[in-house]
């Protein structure tokens, strides 16, 4: 799976998966009372939350010629098209072959390529897509006929759906830049990417069959764990320990602080703890009050290859937590 793949999952993933509590919709109103306390979700509660999300990557690559080029050339063997399309590309409408791929990783991949070149305008995903916004590549050559030389970039556009709250979209830039070419057949490849989202949802849960949760246009299955994450620290802890397993959280420093929240000025503990996400290491710390209601989340992930991930959510509200 090459590296606009990965970032796209990366995304979605780790959003998505034991840390889904950072889903967001932002209210400025304030509540009265000093403490908070939470009750178990039922159907028709709404939480809302505020989310930022940035992304952010800077790296260099040493590959060779052909390997840069097949960033933006579909070089599939044994394919044939499942159908054509007209694509128009900086003023220019192209024919262009479609190709479906199953990934084990990312589901059903279609690829929108240049029929006469190979080169690919579009992948979309179940999840996102990439466009090719810009190149300094001539995209009617072939793989064999096309010449890198140092400065030749191209520029996409990165979507990404999060998987399980079909609202939330990130969005940003993905640009591959050669930035030194070798004597033999050798290059180094500037990769960067640039996503920051400020996001705004609201969960309404839908129903609960057994120990199946549903939120309101979200067919995703949640357990009550991940239900109650929104809201409730402990919850929120033992869903990250169901998605990772126990022996990839480990708790760290424990202190309090007195923060600002949409319930006013609280007195909160702050838990420290370290989370083994798929062989990355994310750095997680819950701000929660005296009755378990966690106001405040933040996670900050360096992913060697990927990029560095910061994560800030704040409660808003939520009609299974009440001001004493």
């Amino acid at each position: 799976m090459d590296k606009k793949v990965i970032a796209i999952a990366v995304v979605a993933i780790i959003i998505v998966a034991g840390v889904c509590i950072y889903f967001a919709f932002m209210k400025d109103d304030k509540k009265l009372g000093g403490t908070e306390v939470y009750s178990d979700i039922k159907v028709g509660d709404k939480t809302d939350v505020f989310m930022d999300m940035s992304l952010k990557s800077d790296y260099t690559e040493e590959m060779t010629i052909i390997e840069a080029l097949e960033q933006m050339y579909f070089v599939e063997v044994g394919i044939e098209p499942s159908s054509t399309i007209t694509i128009t590309y900086n003023g220019v409408a192209y024919d262009c072959d479609v190709y479906e791929i199953d990934d084990e990783d990312m589901g059903l991949i279609q690829y929108q390529v240049i029929h006469s070149s190979g080169v690919i305008l579009n992948e979309i995903y179940d999840n996102g897509y990439l466009k090719l916004l810009s190149t300094t590549c001539d995209v009617t050559k072939t793989i064999l006929e096309q010449e890198l030389t140092v400065g030749s970039t191209s520029t996409y556009e990165l979507k990404a759906a999060i998987p399980g709250v079909t609202s939330m979209v990130v969005h940003g830039e993905l640009t591959h830049k050669i930035t030194e070419i070798g004597n033999g057949e050798d290059c180094k490849m500037n990769s960067k990417m640039n996503v920051e989202e400020k996001m705004m949802d609201s969960m309404t849960l839908a129903s609960i069959e057994g120990d199946v949760y549903k939120f309101v246009g979200d067919d995703t299955e949640y357990t009550k764990n991940s239900a109650m994450s929104y809201y409730a620290y402990t919850y929120c802890l033992n869903d990250i320990k169901d998605w990772y397993g126990e022996e990839a959280v480990t708790m760290g420093a424990k202190s309090s602080d007195r923060i600002s929240t949409a319930y006013g000025e609280r007195d909160v503990t702050v838990q420290k703890v370290k989370v083994d996400i798929f062989g990355f290491s994310a750095d997680v710390t819950f701000y929660y009050g005296s009755k378990d209601v966690l106001y405040k989340t933040e996670v900050t992930a360096v992913m060697e290859g990927i990029g560095d991930l910061t994560l800030k959510a704040d409660l808003k509200g939520s009609d299974a937590v009440k001001s004493l």
